[in-house]
């Protein structure tokens, strides 16, 4: 559709409300982006997260070993010392990745009402759509509504002059005596056609095709149209007609 159609006070307002619209989902978007995020960063503080089960099973492995014989009570001294200090770096970077998690929980805590505060307030703008666009729809329609009309009135006013002209035509061949052959290039075959009145019937129950006629080609006297242009003719001057 040609811009040159759209009422610009209505366009301007059609657009207006779509911005508001967009920047109220995008604040709903961005902050669900931001929720996702931290839940991601929770994700990765939990997969991240060392743990003493390996070491654990290397003990009663070594405990067995000793009861064996196969290796020395002292071994498992110094497994203990070993598996200590394992085990404080362990316990250091697990304590980062609770932090991490327990910050990125905090976090949603706090987004979640701002999310839910913005999908309110979207909602509520969104709820306004269906009817701005019907406002805009139907002004469009009534807009366009004149020219059809106009255009309508200035088709029939045509098709009149043909029939006429084609009546007048034949008027004339019958006084050009029976010698002469009939001349068809200008006859004009008329198809009925039919113009409702403008309605916006796809905005209310749906009408009959034939109900209201801006124009109704079988309603035409082809008499009546002649003797109109033949009135037409007689103020350029042409009086032969008569």
């Amino acid at each position: 559709m040609s811009t040159k159609t759209i009422q610009a006070g209505h366009l301007t307002e059609l657009l207006a409300y779509q911005e508001l619209r967009s920047k109220a989902l995008q604040e709903v978007e961005d902050l669900q982006a931001l929720i996702d995020k931290q839940e991601t960063l929770k994700s990765q503080a939990r997969a991240a997260m060392l743990s003493t089960a390996d070491l654990e099973q290397k003990r009663a492995s070594l405990l067995a070993d000793i009861a064996m014989g196969k290796k020395p009570a002292e071994s498992l001294r110094l497994f203990d010392e070993d598996v200590k200090a394992q085990k404080g770096e362990i316990d250091w970077a697990n304590e980062d990745q609770n932090n991490k998690i327990q910050t990125a929980d905090q976090t949603i805590t706090g987004l979640q009402p701002k999310l839910k505060d913005a999908q309110k307030a979207f909602d509520e703008i969104d709820a306004q759509k269906s009817d701005l666009l019907m406002d805009f729809v139907t002004q469009e329609a009534e807009a366009i509504g004149e020219s059809y009309i106009k255009l309508t009135k200035e088709l029939g006013q045509k098709w009149n002059q043909m029939v006429a002209l084609s009546a007048l035509k034949n008027m004339v061949h019958q006084t050009r005596g029976k010698n002469r052959s009939a001349d068809y290039s200008f006859t004009f075959r008329a198809f009925e056609i039919r113009i409702p009145k403008f309605k916006l019937a796809v905005f209310g129950p749906t009408q009959d095709w034939y109900d209201g006629l801006l124009f109704d080609s079988s309603k035409i006297i082809a008499g009546e149209q002649a003797a109109i242009e033949k009135a037409r003719f007689r103020d350029l001057g042409v009086k032969l007609f008569d």
